[in-house]
């Protein structure tokens, strides 16, 4: 049972949305499949998200973030795509890891006024 367990998180169907409502609400509002016309990269949809937010929801979405990394850091990069694309909706698509750490940059700046 234990190994089932470690497939479950191994494929990304572990994951549950339940877990990420922050992030999840973060990325059906700026990482949807219209992100590219609305703001250009990932980078900048999540730097226009924490200036329209407060800084709570900034700090949530961070650290649901920073969780979901951790989380699916074991995985391949294919793996956590196909997670953020079914699980959350994300329509953003990438292909290396260094792209999810970009984001992650902007989350984590505490000052974005």
């Amino acid at each position: 049972m234990q190994s089932n367990a470690k497939q479950t998180r191994k494929n990304g169907h572990g994951l549950k949305l339940g877990e990420y409502p922050a992030l999840r609400q973060f990325i059906h509002g700026y990482l949807h499949e219209d992100y590219v016309d609305e703001y250009g990269t990932a980078e900048d949809a999540a730097a226009e998200f924490c200036a329209d937010a407060d800084p709570e929801e900034r700090e949530r979405v961070a650290a649901e973030w920073r969780r979901f990394l951790k989380d699916t850091s074991e995985l391949p990069v294919s793996t956590v795509q196909r997670v953020l694309t079914e699980k959350f909706g994300c329509g953003w698509h990438f292909t290396e890891k260094d792209e999810l750490d970009r984001v992650s940059v902007v989350l984590s700046k505490r000052n974005h006024h």
